[in-house]
């Protein structure tokens, strides 16, 4: 060990690829929920959006790239950190947003 202490870290993850409708979002909250993170994931027109917050964060994301379902293709995992402020508890999936409008 090399004496330093873990802390929470807040990170804001966008997932790209296909990765809707294919248990992408049950998988990234038993991830999560294992590692004791807190947090929530959603759908949307551009992938799966996920914020959480916890000590294993790290992993969080090397899980979310070898592991993600079978059905599932990561493209690319964005990552952007965020404060840490421990207001979220618990870890949930939260409504998939409405596909955008063809006409938009």
């Amino acid at each position: 060990m090399d004496g330093s202490i873990p802390y929470a870290r807040r990170l804001r993850v966008r997932v790209r690829g296909h990765v809707r409708a294919v248990g992408f979002r049950p998988f990234v909250k038993v991830v999560a929920r294992r590692l004791a993170l807190a947090g929530w994931v959603r759908a949307d027109d551009d992938g799966v959006l996920i914020e959480v917050e916890g000590v294993m964060t790290e992993r969080f994301l090397d899980e979310l790239r070898r592991f993600a379902p079978p059905l599932a293709r990561v493209d690319a995992v964005e990552v952007e950190e965020l404060a840490a402020d421990g207001a979220i508890k618990g870890f949930g999936i939260v409504e998939t947003s409405l596909p955008r409008s063809a006409d938009a």
